[in-house]
């Protein structure tokens, strides 16, 4: 087989010499582990967008009570985030493997940093997904799941910068 191919390829020759259930089983593994992370981050939702413990964590890093630091975080994650979500749908677009899980890793460490646990997860899986040097269908599903539990962080993020706001406000009055 010429160099370079890719994951689908090098199934296509295995299943010539490998038992068909054996691997069933491998390919199986792969196609379930999307589905489970999907699943994890859905019920993620049920805990905070953005993690309290991060956050306070983040406040902690600042003498003056940390509110200052967090808002700045929060701006450059926002402006950080549309960068990667148009990374991340112009990789996929473009059937970019590389593209894809350079983004997918830059947007996890990104949001873990941020206290954003789910959306890691998600961005986790994509770059993994994406390791073989294709891009697997499951990619489709978590990119829409990105998309939904970004919605949710970006709100946290939103009452955040809000919540500045008005405390800037008052003081000004």
């Amino acid at each position: 087989m010429p160099k370079p191919f890719t994951r689908r390829e090098l199934l296509v020759i295995l299943r010539k010499w490998i038992d068909g259930d054996a691997l069933a089983a491998t390919a199986d593994e792969r196609t379930r582990e999307p589905a489970r992370v999907i699943t994890a981050a859905m019920s993620a939702r049920a805990s905070p967008a953005l993690d309290p413990a991060v956050l306070a964590s983040l406040r902690s890093l600042s003498a003056d009570g940390g509110e200052a630091l967090v808002v700045k975080l929060a701006q450059i994650f926002r402006d950080d985030a549309q960068l990667r979500r148009d990374q991340l749908r112009r990789a996929f677009d473009e059937s970019s493997a590389e593209l894809l899980r350079s983004a997918a890793h830059a947007f996890k460490s990104s949001s873990a940093n941020m206290g954003a646990r789910a959306l890691a997860e998600i961005c986790r899986q994509i770059e993994t997904q994406t390791l073989g040097g294709d891009i697997p269908e499951a990619c489709a599903s978590l990119l829409v799941e990105l998309e939904h539990e970004y919605a949710r962080v970006d709100h946290r993020v939103t009452q955040i910068l809000a919540t500045t706001v008005t405390a800037v406000e008052q003081d000004a009055a």
